[in-house]
């Protein structure tokens, strides 16, 4: 759902690879318990061909094409409160885009009560902001993952790492936002998915 179809065939690819692999290393333990110990290596050797292999599709899917990548984990945003909007510019109960220096932030407004996230999806990159908001969760348009705006866990895949947070304050009309944890070790768990549950 959430890959093309090449990705697709090279994930496949590198799945069969590796399970080749651990097939492969089995029936060499087994050739060897047999004394049948040249077969044994040669099982062996096939099957660290396959798992180098299945390694190198797996790194080209991470590296080269970005599948399963936290795409925000490098995003710094301020860690000093920092005034991002004033509260009169942003919409209430619409999700809005908002740039800083370091990256763009998703503010989302009930009356006084402000939430903050990082607006790019950790999944592959939407824009959350163009997402419908559900139950309390902002949805990707992209693939359909659901963040909890009030603490940017998960609550519906295929995203697996949750959306940055930020603590959030107005002053003088003014919103002012920080990030609420250091750098790519996230606090927040994937949890039950509250948009699967009935309303």
């Amino acid at each position: 759902r959430d890959t093309a179809d090449a990705e697709r065939r090279v994930g496949v690819a590198h799945a069969l690879g590796n399970q080749l692999a651990a097939a492969g290393f089995a029936a060499s333990w087994l050739a060897r318990r047999k004394d049948a110990d040249g077969v044994g290596r040669l099982i062996s050797l096939a099957a660290l061909a396959s798992a180098s292999i299945a390694g190198f599709l797996g790194g080209h899917l991470t590296y080269r094409r970005g599948v399963g990548v936290n795409t925000t984990a490098f995003a710094a945003g301020p860690s000093d409160w920092t005034t991002i909007a004033r509260l009169a510019e942003v919409p209430e109960h619409q999700p809005t885009a908002v740039a800083t220096d370091d990256v763009v932030l998703l503010v989302h407004r009930r009356g006084d009560d402000v939430v903050v996230l990082e607006d790019r999806c950790t999944h592959r990159g939407g824009p959350l902001h163009e997402g419908p908001v559900e139950r309390g969760c902002i949805v990707c348009p992209w693939h359909d993952s659901a963040f909890d705006l009030a603490t940017g866990a998960v609550r519906r895949g295929p995203a697996s790492m949750p959306q940055p947070s930020y603590d959030v304050r107005v002053v003088d009309g003014r919103i002012e936002a920080r990030r609420d944890e250091a750098g790519a070790l996230r606090a927040n768990a994937i949890g039950p998915s509250s948009l699967d549950q009935p309303a």
